[in-house]
């Protein structure tokens, strides 16, 4: 299982943002996130992202 971290490339799997993919651009407390989709930044919870393997220099 790949770490969700600060810099990794994620598909999110719930809500209106389904299928796309975003970068973790924080970790908040709690099981959430912050990502960053396009120029937008959202909160996300864990359960809603699937890591890749991939990582961004953020």
């Amino acid at each position: 299982m790949v770490a969700i971290k600060q810099g990794r490339i994620c598909v999110i799997t719930a809500g209106r943002d389904a299928g796309k993919k975003a970068i973790v651009t924080g970790v908040l407390e709690g099981n959430f996130v912050e990502v960053s989709v396009g120029n937008k930044k959202r909160r996300a919870s864990i359960r809603h992202l699937e890591p890749t393997k991939d990582v961004a220099s953020v």
